[in-house]
C-alpha cells in the first residue's frame, strides 16, 4: 500500500526493446524501486510503468528517472511522466467517443516530453497529417490521432509522420495501452 501522501504516476519510456536495446521488465521495476518509488508495475515490454511517489511535477520525476535508466542500462531512454489523474481525466472525456472504429482503426495518443504540443493549442485540430491519419484533439501535452491502417500505411509510417511533425521528444501509445495501464 502506498503512503497516504503518495501520488500515482505513469512513466512512458521511448526506445526500449528496439534495435537491440533489451530491457527486462523486472530490471525496469528494480530501477524505479531503487529510486524510492512504491508499487512499481510495468505493462507490456514497451516501457510503460505505473508507480507511486510524493506529489511533485511530473517533469521533475522524468529528470530523475532518465539518468538512472541511462546509468543502469547504458543508453539514453526518453522518459515522459504523467500523473495518473491527468490521464484518467483525459480518458473520462471520451476523446474518441465519436470515432467509428473498424478493424483497420487505430486510436493513438502521442505524449510530449516538454509538455507542449508543438504549435497546437489544447483542443485544436489541424488538417489531416496523411490521408489515413488525422488528429482528433489535443491537450497542452498530448495529441490524439486516428489512423486507418491498410496494406500501404500502418504503424511505422504513422510514427515517421508524427516525428516529422512534432520532433523526437515524443512517445506514442495505443489508447488501449493507456486504459490498461490505468487499470493496473
Amino acid at each position: 500500500m502506498p503512503k497516504a501522501s503518495s501520488t500515482r504516476y505513469l512513466a512512458f519510456l521511448r526506445g526500449i526493446n528496439l534495435g537491440g536495446r533489451t530491457v527486462t521488465m523486472a530490471a525496469l521495476r528494480d530501477v524505479f524501486a531503487a529510486l524510492g518509488f512504491e508499487q512499481v508495475k510495468t505493462l507490456i515490454a514497451s516501457g510503460n510503468v505505473s508507480f507511486y511517489a510524493p506529489p511533485t511535477d511530473p517533469k521533475k520525476l522524468a529528470t530523475t528517472i532518465a539518468p538512472a535508466l541511462e546509468k543502469h542500462f547504458g543508453f539514453r531512454v526518453g522518459t515522459i511522466v504523467r500523473s495518473a489523474r491527468s490521464l484518467e481525466e483525459l480518458v473520462a472525456s471520451r476523446p474518441f467517443g465519436r470515432v467509428r472504429v473498424t478493424p483497420a482503426t487505430r486510436l493513438w495518443i502521442t505524449l510530449f516530453s516538454d509538455g507542449e504540443t508543438a504549435g497546437l493549442k489544447g483542443g485544436s485540430k489541424e488538417p489531416a497529417l496523411h490521408k489515413n491519419m488525422r488528429i482528433i484533439t489535443s491537450t497542452r501535452s498530448e495529441v490524439l490521432c486516428v489512423i486507418t491502417a491498410d496494406e500501404r500505411f500502418g504503424g511505422p509510417e504513422a510514427m515517421k509522420i508524427l516525428e516529422r511533425r512534432f520532433g523526437k521528444n515524443i512517445t506514442t501509445r495505443t489508447w488501449n495501452t493507456i486504459e490498461r495501464l490505468l487499470a493496473l
